[in-house]
């Protein structure tokens, strides 16, 4: 299997996949509405009666896969490099690509939201404070994703070694359907024992604050990623054959979470988006399915060449647009309130969200340009 990357295009037996590039791109536009929906809420009943929020709450469901689909995508990328795989060198280029981006946008969100807040705390205590918001990434409320996904960086050794057991044994169709069975069952077991790890100590207190950010509840889109990748071809047969279950199994998970959180609005008045969590059992498996759907349009988008185009854009400069868009977010939201004072809500976010995902993808443009003058050993 010959695999390989040109100018951040993904590549498989030389043949682009722009499913690939497709998934990052919905991906980021999703977490943005996510984020931006989040916003529309937390406006107050005043403004937002209990119909809106239903609308938000039912637009939500359907971009609940987002966060998901980022995992399911890192790990499928993995499994495409494996042959060349070299630790170190993996490694070092994540640092790079990853962690160093991270630690400057921690570092920037730190200083807006203290700008935000009022003068500038006394610079000792900025530093301890800003060194564990880095470690927790909780500097924008988005980085705590950033912490997670690192951690996969930093395991990859146990997956990559894992699959390439699996590629040495000539396994049939049944005994690798029950691997995958027990695989899925082991993840989702991780799910259902995480709640029930005792509180009212130092670990269960601090496992029940971070829980979100730690790498073993997310373990089912990672690994599926890893086995979908690493037997692609399969991967695609399936979903040709199974594209119908997994886009009912969609419907479902969307109706099952709208309901859901349209009875808690009308219970409380308020809406919560995690009355409905990827992090309980079955609702991964569902979203696991909605991330499946999602790749078979994938497959079937591939096949545009205008959305090729776009979508191979946007996916060059997903990482660096997520690490922005949350202030850029903050921004815009502060500046369309203070030139249109009395617009409609749904006017005002959907006005928004077209700001902050264009201006997200440009500044990306500009930061990876000027990334990319630097020296190639201060790039990874």
């Amino acid at each position: 299997m010959q695999e390989n990357q040109k100018k951040g295009s993904i590549i498989l037996n030389g043949k682009r996949l722009y499913e690939i590039e497709f998934l990052h791109s919905i991906a980021f536009i999703g977490v943005v509405l996510q984020h931006i929906l989040g916003a529309y809420a937390r406006r107050g009943t005043s403004l937002v009666g209990v119909y809106e929020l239903s609308a938000i709450a039912v637009v939500f469901e359907i971009v609940r896969f987002a966060v998901p689909m980022f995992i399911f995508v890192s790990g499928l990328l993995l499994s495409y490099h494996i042959e060349s795989y070299h630790y170190q060198r993996f490694l070092k280029k994540r640092v790079f690509t990853i962690l160093v981006p991270y630690c400057v946008w921690s570092v920037a969100y730190y200083l807006y939201n203290l700008h935000l807040a009022g003068p500038l705390l006394p610079f000792p205590g900025s530093i301890r404070e800003l060194l564990f918001l880095v470690l927790t990434g909780s500097a924008g409320y988005h980085l705590w994703y950033v912490v997670m996904i690192f951690q996969f960086v930093l395991i990859t050794p146990l997956f990559v070694r894992a699959l390439r057991f699996l590629q040495t044994k000539s396994y049939g169709s049944k005994a690798w359907w029950s691997i995958c069975l027990v695989f899925v069952l082991g993840c989702l077991l991780i799910l259902k024992m995480e709640p029930l790890v005792p509180r009212g100590n130092l670990f269960g207190d601090l496992f029940a604050m971070y829980r979100t950010r730690l790498f073993f509840s997310y373990l089912l889109f990672y690994g599926l990623g890893c086995l979908c990748g690493r037997y692609y071809e399969n991967f695609c047969r399936m979903l040709s054959q199974k594209a119908l279950l997994f886009w009912l199994l969609y419907f479902f998970s969307f109706c099952y979470g709208a309901i859901k959180s349209i009875a808690y609005i009308r219970e409380t008045g308020t809406l919560s988006f995690s009355c409905v969590s990827f992090l309980n059992p079955g609702v991964a498996l569902l979203t696991a399915a909605s991330v499946f759907a999602l790749c078979s349009l994938g497959r079937k988008v591939r096949n545009i060449p205008v959305l090729q185009r776009i979508f191979s854009f946007v996916d060059k400069y997903t990482f660096e647009a997520y690490l922005s868009h949350a202030m850029l977010l903050s921004f815009f939201s502060f500046r369309l309130q203070a030139l249109f004072d009395g617009i409609p809500l749904p006017v005002f976010y959907f006005v928004l969200s077209l700001l902050t995902i264009t201006s997200s993808l440009i500044l990306a443009v500009i930061l990876k340009k000027i990334a990319g003058s630097f020296p190639p050993v201060l790039r990874g």
